[in-house]
C-alpha cells in the first residue's frame, strides 16, 4: 500500500552559511518511504515558505519539514498554527535560536532522523498586534540588529557577533511603558523581549527559565547600564546567566501592552532616516517596521505542533 502520510520538506537556500544541496541528496535516503509521502520545495522569495505551507495544510499534509533560519521558521509556523499539520525543524539558519532550544540536532542527517521518528508535542506562540510569533520578538537594540544583519553581505554567527559588538557601544537605551496584569515598568531600557523559547539563537540565552509549553510568556527587560559592562552581559548571556544581572529584570506573563515612553526613538539622531521616530521590531529574527502606535501582545496556548527529539 502506498504511504497515507505526507510531508513537505521547504529548504532556504539564503538562510545561514551551510550548504543545502547534500541535504536534498539526503531527504531520499533517510525518509522511510513505507511510512511517508514526500515532495521537496526551495524557497524563492520573502514570504514563500507561508505561501507553500499553507497550500500543504489545505492538502492534509502530515508535516511540513522545514530547513532555514528562525525567520524561515516563523513562516511557516504562521501557517500551521492552530492547524493538525505538524512542524519539522531542520536547523540552517544563522542562529537557530527555536531549534537549540528544542535540541533538535544541528546536524542535517541528525534532525532527518528526528523527523523520521515523528515524536510530536504543542508548544505556544503568541500573537503581537495580529502577527504570530513562535520564538522571540523584541524592540529596541535586538530589533536594530535585526534590521542591519540582512545587509550584511556575510552571514553566519562570526558576521553577526561582529555586528553585535560593533553597536553595543554605540546603541543607546530608549524610553518605553510596559503594562501587564503582572507587572507596570516605566522607564529608559537596552531592549524589551518577548521570549517563548529561551534563545535568540548561537547559544546566546535572553531567557534562561522559559518554557514553550507554560501558557506563558517571559517579558525580559534589559535597563541602561554602563557601556563599560558590554562585555560581561554580552558573556552573561551566552553562559546562561544573564538573570544575575541587576540590568535584567523578568517576569510571566499571559498579555502585555508596550509602547514607546518620552524619549522613544527621538533622540536616535545616529540612526538611518527611514528609522527616525518608528517602532521597530523584530519577529522571529526578522525586522518588522509596525504602523501602530503601540504593541500589543498575547499567548496562544498550545497552538503549534512541533516534531521534537
Amino acid at each position: 500500500m502506498p504511504p497515507d502520510k505526507k510531508i513537505r520538506f521547504i529548504i532556504n537556500p539564503q538562510s545561514g552559511t551551510t550548504r543545502k544541496e547534500k541535504l536534498r541528496k539526503l531527504i531520499p535516503s533517510v525518509i522511510d518511504h513505507s511510512s511517508y509521502e514526500i515532495d521537496i520545495h526551495y524557497t524563492g522569495k520573502q514570504g514563500h515558505a507561508e505561501e507553500l505551507s499553507r497550500q500543504a495544510v489545505r492538502e492534509k499534509y502530515f508535516m511540513v519539514a522545514v530547513c532555514g533560519g528562525d525567520g524561515t521558521i516563523n513562516e511557516a509556523g504562521r501557517a500551521l498554527s492552530g492547524t493538525p499539520t505538524a512542524l519539522g525543524i531542520i536547523p540552517g539558519g544563522s542562529g537557530n535560536g527555536l531549534a537549540r532550544h528544542l535540541r533538535v540536532p544541528l546536524n542535517f542527517r541528525k534532525a532527518l532522523r528526528v523527523i523520521n521518528h515523528a515524536k510530536i508535542t504543542a508548544i505556544d506562540t503568541f500573537n503581537l498586534n495580529g502577527r504570530i510569533v513562535v520564538n522571540v520578538a523584541g524592540i529596541g537594540f535586538d530589533a536594530y540588529i535585526a534590521w542591519l544583519f540582512p545587509k550584511k553581505k556575510k552571514r553566519g554567527f562570526r558576521s553577526y557577533a561582529n555586528l553585535v559588538l560593533r553597536e553595543f557601544y554605540r546603541y543607546k537605551a530608549a524610553g518605553y511603558m510596559l503594562e501587564s496584569e503582572e507587572k507596570k515598568f516605566s522607564g529608559e531600557a537596552f531592549f524589551i523581549t518577548v521570549a517563548n523559547g529561551s534563545q535568540f539563537g548561537s547559544g546566546t540565552k535572553i531567557a534562561p527559565r522559559a518554557r514553550l509549553n507554560d501558557g506563558l510568556m517571559d517579558v525580559c527587560i534589559f535597563r541602561k547600564f554602563p557601556m563599560r559592562l558590554s562585555p560581561l552581559l554580552i558573556a552573561r548571556m551566552f553562559f546562561n546567566t544573564v538573570d544575575r544581572s541587576k540590568f535584567y529584570h523578568s517576569f510571566r506573563t499571559q498579555e502585555l501592552i508596550l509602547k514607546p515612553g518620552i524619549t522613544g526613538y527621538k533622540h536616535f539622531k545616529y540612526l538611518p532616516r527611514e528609522l527616525h521616530h518608528k517602532l521597530l521590531v523584530h519577529l522571529d529574527g526578522e525586522p518588522v517596521i509596525l504602523h501602530e502606535n503601540e504593541i500589543r501582545v498575547k499567548i496562544r496556548p498550545h497552538s503549534l505542533r512541533v516534531v521534537v527529539p
